[in-house]
């Protein structure tokens, strides 16, 4: 009895962390939002993430596109993501962004991650963007 206790226990987890993933939406975005995002980012981010979101100049802050970033980001919900803008960036002034900028910005973003953008807006409610998954 205790082998087969054994086996599914790993077995239910796994299934959980499936059923978990499965339930979270792809996050959608306008192709105007991802674009007012493009002018915030150019505006705040560029300096530290560089033009092409790969690093800035000197400090060489992470990339915001790529493996390494979808790595960090791609097993959490896109809520923790935005909140991270929300607390933490611009590094200069954490915090002095309205959350509407942060979400063009997070738009953005996932557009330059290879998501599609959509007919709604991404919502700038942490709430909201808890059931949708960060970017894969």
């Amino acid at each position: 009895m205790q082998k087969k206790i054994a086996l599914i226990g790993p077995l239910l987890i796994a299934l959980g962390c499936s059923a978990q993933a499965q339930s979270l939406q792809t996050p959608g975005y306008t192709a105007a939002q991802a674009k007012r995002g493009e002018a915030a980012y150019v505006q705040s981010c560029t300096g530290c993430h560089g033009d092409q979101l790969d690093n800035g100049e000197g400090d060489g802050a992470p990339a915001l596109v790529g493996p390494a970033f979808v790595q960090q980001w791609n097993t959490k919900t896109l809520d923790e993501l935005f909140n991270y803008l929300n607390d933490s960036m611009p590094a200069s002034a954490p915090g002095s962004l309205a959350p509407t900028t942060n979400a063009d910005i997070l738009a953005f973003l996932l557009s330059k991650n290879g998501i599609a953008a959509g007919a709604a807006e991404l919502p700038a409610d942490a709430a909201k963007l808890k059931g949708m998954s960060g970017p894969k």
